[in-house]
């Protein structure tokens, strides 16, 4: 571990960032430290890209699928819309007073966001909650990449003082400058999670360097430059983490191919509201693992049936079994937020197993709805094949059956 002292800063010691390790006791989630806010739900602000990188779309998912974890997201990217579109979101689903601000989130979590899209009261909403109410801060794509997070006005504004890094506009580097793998140097909290996370690629994109702050902690640092990838700090009462990297930086192969990424990403969020790790993060990660494959089914399963739904077929039975499984998926919720991890993990491998057994009937459903359209096209086919073939076989096998045009009789007479 690497505490940066108050005296001074020097700026090869940009060494820093991870990622995050994984959370969920065993048997309950007591444990966190006497600083956290929460008692239940974790409240979360997104402000970003929802759905134009995959990766963010991938990220979100993890979120929306951990119990402990609720989330409220703003789209308001420049980098994916009209500013005139961010402002209206942000107008429209941003809270208007600080109270209401404070007591509706725990967890404030920008994403490579500009400060042209929010209005000035509300941006002096998100210092204030850290500050004074011990709000959590996740701070994703906070570095210059010469792109629309516009960088140098948030340089401006009391926003910036909160970050436990300075942004250096003066770098910018591509993965081959040593911008790929972190190089832990503290792997509590964050990184306490199996699997050689060293040997991980991190980073795929483009950006420049953090520097940080006096007081501040660095966890992980980029292997090659040795600047940091992931540091902490405080702010009055309230616990911040800056990422060098955006989440669409990481390499979709590593999310994908490495099992504990969603639990990088949880421990993160739960380390800015002082909730310590899981200590059995196999049978935590196990049970978050049945919950985003739970959530994945039940969208694909939805999808088919809204494509069956435009052929006229009859949904409702299905439908209706996909709501008594959302029953089962709540408990095994409640069981999981009472650390019964074990009995969550048996109703969703039921809910699971019952969704296997859906896919024949969806398919049946399908099949049979499907069979009207091919039979009316048939019939449709065949019908004007016959029309076109008798009007064929008229005008060309059954004139023979009339005689030739002739001179007619007035002019015969005229000769």
């Amino acid at each position: 571990m690497q505490v940066f002292p108050p005296a001074r800063e020097t700026r090869w010691t940009r060494l820093i960032p991870v990622l995050v390790l994984i959370f969920t006791a065993p048997l309950t989630w007591t444990g966190a430290r006497s600083t956290s806010r929460v008692d239940g739900a974790i409240r979360c602000l997104y402000l970003g890209d929802p759905w134009s990188f995959v990766e963010n779309r991938l990220v979100l998912d993890w979120i929306r699928a951990e119990p402990r974890l609720g989330i409220v997201v703003v789209p308001c990217d420049l980098e994916v819309m009209m500013r005139r579109d961010a402002v209206r979101f942000t107008r429209l689903y941003l809270p208007r007073t600080f109270s209401d601000y404070n007591s509706s989130y725990d967890v404030l979590l920008p994403n490579n966001i500009s400060p042209m899209v929010i209005e000035d009261h509300i941006l002096n909403f998100f210092p204030t909650g850290i500050e004074d109410e011990g709000m959590g801060c996740y701070l994703v794509g906070f570095d210059f990449w010469g792109g629309t997070n516009d960088i140098g006005f948030w340089k401006g504004l009391t926003f910036y003082d909160l970050l436990p890094c300075d942004i250096d506009t003066d770098t910018y580097h591509y993965p081959e400058d040593g911008k790929i793998f972190y190089k832990i140097l503290q792997i509590d909290p964050l990184f306490n999670l199996p699997g050689e996370l060293n040997n991980i690629p991190m980073f795929d994109n483009r950006g420049g360097d953090i520097l940080p702050r006096q007081g501040s902690v660095v966890h992980a640092i980029w292997s090659g430059r040795k600047t940091p990838a992931v540091v902490t700090g405080s702010y009055g009462r309230g616990t911040t983490l800056q990422l060098d990297q955006a989440w669409n930086d990481f390499p979709i192969e590593s999310m994908l191919e490495y099992r504990y990424f969603p639990d990088l990403i949880y421990n993160q969020l739960f380390f800015v509201v002082g909730v310590d790790p899981p200590l059995d993060v196999e049978l935590a990660h196990r049970t978050r693992e049945l919950f985003i494959d739970t959530r994945t089914r039940k969208k694909v399963t939805l999808s088919l049936i809204e494509f069956i739904d435009t052929f006229g077929a009859k949904t409702g039975e299905i439908e209706d079994q996909v709501a008594s499984l959302e029953d089962v998926v709540r408990e095994a919720e409640r069981k999981y937020l009472r650390g019964e991890h074990a009995a969550a993990s048996s109703l969703l491998n039921s809910v699971l197993e019952r969704y296997e057994e859906m896919d024949s009937r969806i398919t049946a459903v399908k099949e049979r709805a499907l069979l009207w359209i091919y039979l009316t096209e048939w019939i449709i086919v065949a019908s004007t094949s016959m029309i076109c073939g008798a009007m064929v076989w008229t005008l060309m096998v059954r004139r023979r059956l009339y005689h030739e045009a002739g001179t007619s009789r007035f002019f015969s007479d005229q000769e």
